[in-house]
């Protein structure tokens, strides 16, 4: 079982033994939104030109007008990526659009859906939310603009996100030996 106690040396290798992933990622979220919305025609990687800029949003549930983003790794760390990813925020809104975005450290715990889509399923296979595998960095990886949008995050989803991703860092700092605020920038403020 995964926790975030066991968080250690072989952690990545038992992690990137299993296939497929238990935890969310891009490619499992569509079977995901599939049982939140079984009725629904759920549209993926499909162009989307409004107002004469080229879209190609993750997921679009087309009836609810909901575009949801799964938000890896470079949502976080790259500026133009983040100025991007605001930019079509605004130009959803502004075409009646309701955007869901899904930053990979959650998981889609039966708190987080009832957060994000008002409904109650649980699907994160009891895998934590934070930064589990090594390849996930840390919070200390992210740019400015990304480490803002994760506090954000991480101040508004439920209480339970905060607590399992500073738990992560923790225990990733203690295997590291390294000053926990060097992976968490947030425990500075």
């Amino acid at each position: 079982m995964i926790t975030i106690n066991n968080i250690g040396k072989d952690q990545d290798k038992f992690l990137d033994s299993m296939n497929p992933p238990i935890w969310c990622n891009e490619k499992n979220l569509e079977t995901y939104l599939s049982v939140l919305f079984p009725n629904s025609n759920i549209l993926v990687r499909k162009y989307l030109k409004l107002d004469s800029k080229k879209t190609f949003p993750d997921f679009i549930i087309e009836d609810k007008k909901v575009i949801v983003e799964f938000d890896g790794y470079r949502h976080f760390t790259d500026p133009l990526i983040i100025y991007n990813d605001c930019i079509k925020n605004n130009l959803f809104l502004t075409h009646g659009f309701s955007i869901i975005r899904i930053p990979y450290f959650v998981q889609l715990t039966e708190s987080v859906v009832s957060f994000l889509f008002q409904q109650n399923f649980d699907f994160s296979n009891n895998f934590p939310h934070g930064f589990i595998h090594p390849a996930s960095g840390s919070l200390g990886h992210f740019c400015k603009l990304g480490l803002s949008r994760a506090e954000h995050i991480i101040n508004s989803y439920p209480s339970e996100v905060k607590e399992q991703i500073f738990l992560s860092l923790q225990k990733r700092s203690e295997y590291l030996d390294c000053p926990v605020t060097i992976l968490n920038p947030l425990l500075e403020n």
